[in-house]
């Protein structure tokens, strides 16, 4: 409901007004009324009225003083005069007030009706207005974060040219006060796993982390903060100090987060650039810097100077195919694998961890790639071994998500010991169930894979027809006799080759049962990609 105060000093009036008008009808309520000027204004203080009619003269305070105090405490206030003079005087303080319109007096009860519904029209109009860009307002300053970070990327992505950038950027908050500043990137370490036990508590820790080191480097100059998403915070340093000052700054988020949340976080601190538009190239610096925790651990902060372009020409051309591991490792890990050799698996693995991660500068996204070729390896052998991958891992399992949980190369070096591992234990647990004839076969193969002995001889071993040991044979293990034979014989070989490698090759064909040399040549390389010569070369 619209209030309205009444103001006048003749009792009959007001109580005329109060009676006669049906003022309900119009979306008003009279909540107050008023002798004199001076109760008026106590009273409309009190009540905060949209509308006050008053009477010009009053005793005590009139209702020319009454209008102007009510106009400086109550600007919004539509303000009637009602007088019994017509005047000009009257009208042009009524002008001076800026009164919405005077009434004389006696009133007519139809035009006091049409001049209130008309100024509670226009009431109802402004508030819905003001509601409205309060809405506005809030809604714009609710959706402000997302917003800037969506500018932010926008630029650093190409989208945005650094006209565009600078015109717009300043309504975003982004510090272009300063002629000096940079990129500070910070990220929660082992976010992924605080996930997991909750969304709600780690966009908490997040938002700490965000209010802290704002306040921390606002010490340093203005700073504009990003949400890239997961675990990391941008912010953008209008600031010429140095990188040890905000280095030290650095640390001291750290500490707090440490202290007040348990929390343990890395930063990757971009180059001072001289200008807002650089912002990009102090960003990929900072992104650069926080890569090296893969090596360097959790908890850290780095710093990291532009690059040559002769190295970033380099890196750049290393393509995804060049951080994969060789024929000849991949194929080791594999025979590993099938033999179920748990001890040489991980020895592999840690090997493949060492050489193509710690000694080569190939970033977060590298290794992921490496790791995923890897998971790749060991489904294709799970598959091998006849277990389903969703049996080994789980039916949800996804690579590309999970390898984003792991910080350094120790924890995906670990992550892949643990699917391998996975592998080779529901391997082992296939193969204990195989049944007493094909154990015994296999025993009996083990022993005499030298010799030139056929499903006969081995089905003789464990007293079956031939017939029905193949027949079990492939059901248990899913591949023929021969065949597994055959690769059996090649592993034995390889060995051979490794530890004695002045031997000669057919000399060790025949040791490992194979009396005809070029079938052991198509057998090699039908199960290794290599000519028993090229392999030995290889590993010579």
């Amino acid at each position: 409901m619209i209030k309205l105060l009444i103001a006048d000093d003749e009792a009959v009036i007001r109580e005329g007004m109060l009676t006669i008008i049906d003022w309900e009808s119009l979306g008003v309520k009279v909540v107050a009324v008023a002798g004199n000027g001076r109760d008026g204004l106590a009273k409309a203080m009190a009540e905060k009225p949209d509308i006050v009619i008053t009477d010009i003269r009053m005793p005590v305070v009139d209702g020319i003083k009454f209008s102007k105090s009510l106009r400086e405490k109550l600007p919004k206030v539509r303000i009637v005069f009602l007088t019994g003079y017509n005047d000009f005087e009257y009208t042009r303080h009524a002008v001076k007030v800026r009164a919405e319109d005077y009434l004389l007096k006696p009133v007519n009860t139809r035009e006091l009706m049409e001049l209130v519904g008309r100024l509670v029209k226009e009431i109802r109009l402004e508030n819905s207005t003001v509601e409205e860009n309060v809405r506005k307002t809030v809604l714009l300053k609710e959706n402000l974060p997302v917003m800037r970070n969506r500018f932010i990327q926008s630029f650093f992505t190409g989208k945005l040219t650094e006209g565009e950038f600078l015109e717009r950027g300043r309504s975003f908050g982004i510090p272009f006060g300063q002629t000096w500043g940079r990129a500070v990137i910070f990220c929660i370490d082992y976010y992924f796993q605080l996930a997991a036990g909750g969304e709600r508590e780690a966009d908490l820790l997040k938002y700490a982390l965000s209010n802290v080191a704002e306040e921390v480097l606002g010490r340093l100059g203005e700073v504009c903060v990003c949400d890239e998403g997961g675990a990391r915070l941008l912010f953008l340093l209008g600031s010429e100090r140095g990188t040890k000052e905000v280095a030290e700054s650095a640390e001291e988020v750290q500490f707090y987060m440490r202290k007040y949340y348990g929390l343990p976080v890395s930063a990757g601190i971009g180059k001072l650039v001289l200008a807002p538009r650089d912002f990009k190239r102090s960003y990929e610096n900072a992104n650069e810097a926080l890569e090296v925790r893969i090596k360097e651990g959790s908890g850290r902060i780095l710093a990291k100077e532009d690059q040559k372009e002769g190295k970033k020409a380099e890196q750049a051309a290393m393509l995804p195919e060049r951080m994969l591991i060789s024929g000849e490792e991949e194929a080791e890990l594999k025979d590993a694998v099938v033999l179920l050799d748990r001890r040489k698996v991980y020895a592999l693995l840690e090997n493949i961890f060492r050489k193509y991660v710690m000694e080569r500068e190939i970033g977060r996204k590298g290794a992921e790639w490496l790791c995923l070729y890897l998971a790749l390896i060991a489904v294709r052998e799970a598959q091998a071994l006849r277990l389903l991958p969703e049996e080994v891992l789980g039916k949800d399992y996804y690579y590309y998500k999970e390898v984003s949980k792991y910080e350094t190369a120790k924890d995906l070096e670990l992550w892949m010991k643990d699917i391998y591992g996975r592998v080779i234990r529901f391997g082992e647990d296939r193969r204990g169930k195989y049944k007493g004839i094909v154990t015994g076969g296999i025993a009996y193969a083990k022993e005499h894979f030298s010799e030139s002995i056929q499903v006969t001889d081995v089905a003789g071993a464990v007293y079956v027809t031939p017939n029905y040991f193949s027949k079990v044979f492939k059901e248990e293990t899913g591949e023929n006799f021969t065949d597994w034979l055959n690769k059996y014989r090649i592993e034995m070989a390889k060995k051979r080759m490794k530890q004695e490698p002045e031997e000669k090759i057919y000399s060790i064909a025949g040791e490992c049962g194979f009396a005809d040399y070029k079938y052991f040549a198509f057998i090699f390389k039908k199960y290794t990609g290599y000519t028993p010569t090229a392999y030995r070369n290889l590993i010579g």
